[in-house]
């Protein structure tokens, strides 16, 4: 599958920064820290995530931003 940052996930939809935080209901500073560091995000933000963006929560990437991990199978 398919694996999207959060970063990817927001251009994939069309959405700023600002835009993506309004939706979520958070500051934008607060968003941009998430797009660093995903782990930080709460299950509601990232389901919150997931549904505007129409992109499944099992495929948006979560884990370190420097390592993307392939299936061995």
């Amino acid at each position: 599958t398919m694996q999207f940052t959060l970063k990817q996930a927001r251009a994939y939809a069309g959405l700023t920064q600002a835009e993506m935080a309004k939706n979520l209901r958070i500051d934008r500073g607060t968003y941009i820290k998430l797009e660093k560091d995903p782990s930080e995000a709460t299950v509601r933000q990232l389901n919150a995530i997931s549904q505007i963006t129409g992109i499944p929560l099992t495929e948006i990437f979560l884990g370190c931003n420097s390592t993307n991990v392939e299936s061995t199978t």
